[in-house]
């Protein structure tokens, strides 16, 4: 039986669409989305799957009208067992969630 492809692996550099994935809560979750409480500046995900070669796509999501730009960075990172995310300055509304996706470098 021949082992199952990804969409990636078939189509390579012309796969085009948006792709899907299940954001979990797992220890070997690689896509997520992570809330952060007001007046609080940092949040940890713990995941099994991070390396400290891997690349961490972050965004952010708001409903809170804000005229001050936010950012959002990766703070730490402990291969095998979770990464940090800062939010610069400190979210005021109640409903700011983090979404984050791994990519694994090898």
């Amino acid at each position: 039986m021949p082992r199952k492809q990804t969409a990636e692996q078939i189509y390579g550099g012309m796969l085009r669409g948006p792709l899907t994935t299940k954001a979990g809560s797992a220890v070997n979750q690689w896509a997520g989305r992570t809330a952060v409480l007001s007046g609080v500046a940092t949040a940890t995900v713990s995941t099994t799957v991070i390396n400290s070669d891997s690349i961490i796509l972050t965004a952010f999501q708001s409903s809170v009208a804000s005229n001050v730009a936010q950012v959002v960075r990766v703070s730490s990172l402990a291969s095998g067992a979770y990464f940090g995310l800062q939010v610069s300055p400190a979210p005021v509304g109640t409903d700011f969630t983090i979404t984050w996706v791994i990519f694994k470098t090898s």
